[in-house]
């Protein structure tokens, strides 16, 4: 059977969310002030990994100490070894923007880091 699934996320700037390997993510939505990542799982595989997501705020400096950094939208995921990373690079895939309101408003924007080993 394939159902759509929600996975929870936080504000922290680096987070691994356990999920099926194969899940095919959708969105990324606020439900209630708390960011979800919405999946597309098939429950026949649901063998799990940890896929890293790192949310930044605004105005927030994305990378440090001179790490390659590639940013990439879904429309050029398949690219990534033409960027030609370094071992050190820091890869990621934008999944989106979202903003919650409670006491303290939050504008946070949400990447997945992609494993460039092997390209």
């Amino acid at each position: 059977m394939v159902e759509i699934w929600k996975f929870p996320l936080s504000e922290a700037s680096r987070q691994e969310v356990e999920m099926p390997k194969f899940a095919l993510i959708l969105s990324l939505k606020v439900l209630e002030e708390r960011p979800y990542i919405y999946a597309v799982v098939d429950t026949s595989k649901l063998s799990k990994v940890s896929r890293v997501f790192r949310t930044y705020a605004t105005g927030e400096e994305m990378v440090k100490e001179g790490r390659q950094m590639i940013v990439l939208d879904h429309s050029e995921k398949h690219r990534l070894k033409d960027f030609h990373p370094t071992e050190d690079a820091l890869a990621l895939l934008y999944w989106g923007t979202y903003r919650t309101d409670g006491k303290e408003p939050f504008v946070g924007h949400v990447f997945e880091e992609l494993d460039v080993e092997g390209l």
